[in-house]
């Protein structure tokens, strides 16, 4: 495959890795309340370098979260992004996946 398809279709040296994250938190009384904490998590994220698409609720949240550039410390940056979450107030259960392809996984 040709480095310019390689580049669009996300392969090879341009391979994006992501993860699947997880938490359950103690119910956010109002949406004001969930926006302050789902803009907690956002700035944090977006500190780290990482993007994230899911969904939020009033008491948990399923998120996948793209490390973007390749070869850029992602496992590393993965377990700040696990640490951060777990020592947020509230927050009673996280899990997170393994590291995988965020463009071509089935996850």
């Amino acid at each position: 495959m040709k480095k310019r398809l390689r580049k669009k279709t996300h392969r090879g040296e341009y391979k994006e890795l992501g993860f699947v994250l997880t938490a359950t938190y103690e119910e956010k009384a109002d949406m004001e309340a969930l926006y302050a904490f789902v803009d907690q998590l956002t700035d944090k994220f977006d500190e780290l370098g990482l993007d994230i698409s899911g969904y939020f609720d009033f008491s948990d949240f399923d998120i996948m979260v793209n490390t973007g550039s390749p070869n850029t410390d992602e496992a590393e940056r993965r377990d700040q992004a696990i640490a951060f979450v777990k020592s947020l107030p509230g927050v009673t259960e996280v899990n997170a996946s393994e590291l995988v392809d965020a463009w071509h996984n089935d996850l």
